[in-house]
């Protein structure tokens, strides 16, 4: 499966061009396991147990990862998953930075933070980013 979106936009292009389609738009499931970079959050998961099991807990290394796998992951989609759509990388490095926050990462370290935020905003923001084309 190609990891890019195909939007009905792109469908009826491609059916306007007198081209016969080997392709259909996306559907809701589709959109939604194509915008959650699963290989980043999997590779921030990994490295965090990694970090949290140290004895000593350093938050500038906690924050570098978080940091790192933002910036890897519109990288990622672009040059190895061949993503060419700006708002399909946007919105996937947006889902990055919803799923660090709900799993608390380097958050749980602010006064601020409460889990609540995360457990709410998690289920709110992947039930949404599936209806976008």
């Amino acid at each position: 499966m190609q990891r890019q979106i195909i939007s009905k936009k792109d469908y009826l292009q491609i059916s306007k061009a007198n081209i016969k389609p080997q392709i259909k738009s996306d559907t809701y499931l589709e959109r939604l396991y194509k915008y959650i970079p699963s290989e980043i959050i999997l590779l921030y998961i990994t490295c965090e147990k990694i970090i949290l099991d140290q004895s000593q807990l350093n938050i500038w290394t906690y924050w570098a990862l978080a940091g790192f796998c933002l910036l890897m992951t519109p990288l990622y989609l672009f040059f190895v998953q061949k993503v060419k759509k700006a708002k399909q990388l946007i919105l996937s490095t947006l889902s990055f930075a919803v799923w660090v926050f709900a799993l608390g990462g380097p958050f749980t370290l602010l006064s601020w933070y409460d889990p609540l935020y995360g457990a709410l905003l998690l289920p709110v923001f992947t039930f949404t980013i599936s209806l976008f084309q």
